[in-house]
């Protein structure tokens, strides 16, 4: 590490709440690696984060996996990128019309080190993903360093394999691969993997559950950047924060988990998230009253 990067990480170390501070680059910026939903612009957006640029990228040796459990039936898994190295080949989706391509391909954004950390604090603060520092090629032909988030090995699907998501959820990797500029191989090969069957109810109430989340999560990170600790409504957030992330959502996704792929799962899982229902129209109202006090949530550069 540089003598300016070894500054730039002691400053943001002062008030970093997350991982910036060992993710900063000499120039002062972090810079994320995305290739599932947060290839979407808006979905970055929605979750408050504002960057400088966003450039089309090849994370070469690692494969994209649909390995990270999800909520089944709704959402039976998420994207996660693995190593080739560590036996990645054989946890690659499986698509009977093309081979999975060598590399993941993806955006790499560029971002100051408080906007990392609201990126990371939405993706769960370390509780669904770890940091791993890797070569990133720009389709420009430079090789940047970046972060890319890992899903941890306890969130993982059974023996690691990869396993079809939802069509709600393939379409942020398709659409926003598009956007973004990625290789028409790629986006070829993304259109042509398999998802899972659609249970109309259950994925209209995970599509509320989404909204909750997160609308709680930028109410969270929004109040500790922008008030006092011990300021009462930031404690009260926090407060809200943890009943929330590490009350009700544990609960459901282990027990989605549990039964989701049984037959008949998608009983219970839906019971479970009817709750969400009018804590959506309330979060939806929350927020806009927050964007009143705090500002806008973020939007693309």
């Amino acid at each position: 590490m540089t003598r300016a990067s070894k500054a730039a990480a002691a400053i943001v170390s002062m008030a970093s709440r997350g991982p910036a501070a060992s993710c900063v680059g000499a120039d002062g910026l972090c810079r994320n690696f995305a290739f599932g939903s947060n290839l979407m612009s808006s979905k970055m957006a929605a979750r408050g984060v504002e960057w400088s640029s966003a450039e089309p990228g090849i994370l070469e040796g690692w494969t994209l996996s649909f390995n990270q459990a999800g909520w089944p039936p709704a959402e039976p898994s998420f994207a996660n990128v693995v190593p080739l190295a560590d036996g990645g080949e054989a946890k690659a989706p499986q698509c009977t019309d093309a081979a999975p391509p060598p590399s993941c391909h993806g955006v790499v954004y560029t971002m100051t080190p408080q906007h990392f950390d609201t990126l990371w604090e939405s993706e769960g603060s370390g509780d669904w993903y770890t940091t791993e520092k890797v070569k990133v090629r720009l389709y420009s032909g430079e090789v940047v360093e970046s972060i890319v988030f890992c899903c941890v090995p306890r969130r993982r699907t059974a023996h690691e394999q990869s396993v079809p998501p939802s069509e709600r959820y393939m379409t942020f990797l398709r659409e926003g691969g598009k956007a973004a500029g990625l290789s028409p191989e790629y986006t070829e090969w993304l259109s042509k993997l398999p998802t899972a069957p659609k249970n109309p109810l259950v994925a209209f109430t995970f599509g509320q559950f989404a909204v909750v989340n997160q609308n709680i999560s930028w109410m969270v990170s929004t109040a500790r950047k922008s008030l006092h600790p011990l300021n009462p409504l930031a404690m009260l957030a926090k407060g809200v924060g943890v009943l929330w992330q590490d009350g009700y959502v544990k609960a459901c996704a282990w027990w989605a988990q549990k039964v989701g792929y049984w037959p008949g799962g998608w009983v219970p899982v839906f019971l479970s998230l009817i709750p969400v229902l009018p804590l959506s129209l309330f979060c939806r109202t929350l927020s806009g009253a927050s964007r009143l006090v705090f500002g806008s949530r973020g939007s693309a550069n």
